[in-house]
């Protein structure tokens, strides 16, 4: 198995953390070193913009499925006059 050199005081931290969720350092260690792949400047395949919009629509999908804050035709105004509206200008 690969490993990597960290600090005492580092290691020191995760035993602490690990102990404080009843685990052990590499479980807790690992979730912090998945780093994703950083952004290319190529522009993205149609199979990626694809998985994008898919990913979007399950996240509007749960959104929608949420209990409501306001009752149903409630509009919030947004206009510059309501948002300041009692600030005293």
């Amino acid at each position: 198995m690969p490993t990597i050199e960290v600090s005492e005081e580092t290691y020191r931290k995760l035993e602490r953390e690990a102990e404080r969720l009843h685990k052990t350092v590499p479980e807790v260690a690992e979730p912090r070193l998945d780093i994703p792949e950083p952004p290319t400047d190529e522009p993205a395949t149609p199979e990626v913009i694809a998985e994008r919009l898919r990913k979007f629509d399950e996240m509007m999908a749960f959104f929608n499925r949420q209990p409501r804050l306001y009752p149903e035709g409630h509009e919030v105004g947004v206009s510059r006059e309501s948002i300041y509206e009692g600030c005293g200008e």
